[in-house]
């Protein structure tokens, strides 16, 4: 018989460093995907959150712009009730419409925009936690709507949610 001259073939220790290496590799990539994918659903809870807060915004402004429309000389066009530390309550008369805003804070993991139309309530927007009013003048409010994010972030705010503000000047357009 021949003698194979040329052996070929890996040994039990070089077979076992692939493995490790292999495992390292695979590890490290497991883990960048872990934190793209936590990058990623925490986006996509601010995306929700800031869309929630400037729709909620946009139309409580439309609204205020309405108010006095088509409302007796003996009806105010809005009534506000500031409570220094809590979130407002606005009411804004048109036609025969009272539609009263406020923000319902019963349960305190997600607060929401409250919107009473005649009185009966229905849920505007979820996870508003504060709105605030302010009158700039005689003929314009300054509005700002609080929006916190539906989850707890772990990663970036310690356990917290995340909160962004939104504030616009309304100019009101049925004021004598």
């Amino acid at each position: 018989m021949r003698k194979l001259l040329n052996k070929k073939g890996m040994t039990v220790i070089e077979l076992l460093i692939v493995a490790l290496m292999t495992s390292i590799v695979a590890a490290a990539g497991f883990h960048f995907f872990v934190r793209v994918n936590q990058q990623y659903m925490s986006q996509e809870d601010i995306t929700e959150m800031q869309q929630n807060a400037r729709a909620s915004l946009q139309e409580l402004c439309r609204e205020i712009r309405m108010a006095g429309f088509n409302t007796p000389d003996t009806v105010g066009a809005y009534e506000l009730v500031d409570l220094t530390g809590n979130a407002d309550t606005l009411t804004i008369n048109r036609d025969t419409l009272a539609i009263k805003y406020y923000v319902d804070k019963s349960d305190t993991l997600h607060p929401m925009l409250m919107k009473a139309v005649n009185g009966n309530s229905e849920i505007y927007a979820d996870e508003i936690s504060d709105m605030q009013i302010d009158v700039v003048s005689a003929s314009s409010i300054e509005v700002s709507i609080t929006a916190n994010s539906v989850k707890f972030d772990d990663q970036v705010m310690n356990g917290h949610k995340f909160e962004r503000t939104l504030t616009q000047i309304v100019s009101l357009r049925n004021i004598n």
